[in-house]
């Protein structure tokens, strides 16, 4: 295999990485949205499988493989993610000034919930990227046209209130 063959195939493989992550992040915002909806936080082998044999069926935007990464990936994280939402809707109550959860929108809450989640507490994901992966969850699915910009704000304002808490 020459340099540009290796290239091409690291290429590939980022890109099939980026989709995986991708693919669990919008799993997990539709079984964050549903369990919201029925306002019941559980995620147990039964109700992912439920949830997972219809959202592959449905979801067209990945490729076979990144659907099959990122079921993998969400049903990993889905149990400590329910089981922590008391504790993040704590954090994006203090951290949004003048909004109470009650008056977001609950795709932008979840939103929140995700990101918020994703650089406490999943290994490997740096604030950074997860700040900018919910941003970009918000331009597609986010509730208005500034949902990004809020997103980001409170994100922001998590991890600063954090990273002073441990300071």
């Amino acid at each position: 295999m020459d340099d540009a063959q290796k290239e091409s195939a690291k290429t590939e493989h980022q890109q099939l990485f980026q989709q995986e992550r991708k693919a669990s992040r919008v799993l997990m915002l539709q079984y964050l949205y549903g369990c919201d909806c029925r306002q019941t936080w559980s995620a147990t082998p039964e109700e992912l499988d439920s949830f997972f044999a219809l959202a592959a069926e449905a979801d067209e935007q990945f490729s076979e493989a990144a659907m099959k990464s990122g079921i993998r990936r969400a049903r990993k994280l889905l149990p400590q993610l329910c089981e922590l939402v008391p504790k993040l809707d704590e954090l994006i109550a203090k951290a949004s000034d003048n909004w109470s959860l009650q008056r977001m929108g609950r795709i932008d809450l979840n939103i929140l919930r995700l990101g918020a989640f994703e650089f406490l507490y999943v290994q490997g994901i740096s604030v950074a990227i997860a700040i900018n992966e919910a941003v970009e969850l918000a331009k597609t699915y986010g509730q208005s046209n500034e949902a990004p910009q809020f997103i980001n704000g409170v994100l922001q304002q998590i991890h600063n209130l954090t990273a002073a808490q441990q300071a």
